[in-house]
């Protein structure tokens, strides 16, 4: 009697045991399921947020870049319509076949320089050049930097500065070149080129 008792214990805890694990089993599966479908939703709201964020933030390095170019292409422009860069670039011109060492080509430096490296500074440019119209640059802000006619630059390799100074040539407007590593100073660098006329003529 008692041992038929305890199997009838025995068997009642394993029914008991059965549905307790089917009833967690039933349970846990649903709840698993929402777990992962809700962590999978809110994975993907994450990520469209992040990338909404990066976006926002794009367009708003975008808009920088876009008003910080505007206002150095301007800066050119009105520098390129003063009537003393205009005397400037045609008094280097007129000295500069006599070399960046004669007296004659000196005393032109010695003149225009200070106003040239001035706004220089003042527009915060890495370099100011002045270009001839034969491609021969006849005046550098930067005095150590050797460059010879862009013409003889771009035979020899992609020049941004060389490219640009022929657009603006064929153009005869103020033009922006695409970027260019420099690998002197581990930089990339545009340049901003525009047209020096006087009555129509460059």
């Amino acid at each position: 009697m008692g041992s038929q008792e305890n199997r009838f214990k025995i068997n009642n805890l394993g029914i008991t045991t059965k549905f307790i694990l089917w009833f967690l089993f039933i349970a846990l599966v649903p709840l698993v399921i929402a777990i992962y479908i809700s962590y999978d939703s809110s994975q993907k709201i994450l990520k469209d947020e992040v990338t909404k964020s990066l976006l926002a933030v794009a367009d708003n390095k975008a808009i920088q870049i876009e008003a910080y170019l505007r206002e150095k292409k301007t800066n050119v422009i009105n520098l390129s319509h003063t009537s003393e860069l205009i005397y400037a670039v045609e008094q280097y011109d007129q000295v500069f076949s006599k070399g960046a060492g004669s007296p004659e080509y000196k005393a032109v430096d010695e003149e225009f320089r200070p106003f040239l490296t001035y706004h220089q500074r003042l527009f915060d440019y890495d370099n100011l050049l002045l270009v001839s119209p034969d491609g021969d640059v006849i005046f550098s802000a930067v005095t150590n930097q050797e460059i010879k006619s862009l013409y003889e630059v771009a035979l020899y390799r992609e020049s941004e500065l060389a490219n640009v100074f022929m657009s603006v040539k064929n153009s005869l407007e103020t033009e922006i070149s695409n970027f260019e590593y420099n690998p002197a100073t581990n930089e990339a660098a545009l340049f901003i080129a525009a047209p020096i006329l006087r009555g129509g003529e460059l």
